[in-house]
């Protein structure tokens, strides 16, 4: 993989290689790019501690850690769409990193969704504010108490 650091182009193996646990790159940027938004994507990284799931077990394919990390992704989606019915909400793309040791799992959000009557319309998945806070620190809490 190939990826800028300051001005350089630099190669990097990545291993095991990222992986997509929910959704479809293209469809997600597809969606993405029919936006006419000025933000038309918001990114985020629930990031684990080597202690907290195990790596190994996870790229295994081990049930009970892959379970675990499905329920943090529903909590996050969950939260993040809180109110919003599913049909009316926009394709996501949920990958993994765990070539650090340790395991992250990114989630690109397009930043829209349908209103009742079809209508697109803009989203924000954290908008500025204390009670945006307040709950996203309520959600990282749960899931820590999740996780032990």
């Amino acid at each position: 993989m190939t990826k800028v650091v300051g001005q350089k182009s630099v190669e990097e193996a990545r291993s095991p290689r990222p992986e997509v646990l929910l959704g479809h790159p293209a469809v997600v940027q597809a969606a993405i790019n029919g936006l006419g938004f000025k933000r038309r994507y918001s990114l985020c990284t629930l990031s684990f501690a080597a202690s907290e799931i195990c790596v190994e077990a996870f790229n295994r394919g081990n049930s009970g850690v892959r379970g675990a990390v499905a329920v943090a992704i529903t909590a996050f989606l969950e939260f993040t769409y809180a109110g919003i019915p599913v049909s009316s909400r926009p394709p996501v793309l949920v990958s993994t990193h765990t070539h650090t040791g340790r395991l992250e799992i990114n989630i690109t959000l397009p930043r829209f969704v349908i209103d009742g009557g079809g209508a697109v319309r803009s989203f924000n998945p954290n908008p500025p504010g204390d009670g945006s806070r307040w709950g996203s620190d309520q959600l990282g809490d749960a899931l820590t108490k999740h996780f032990d």
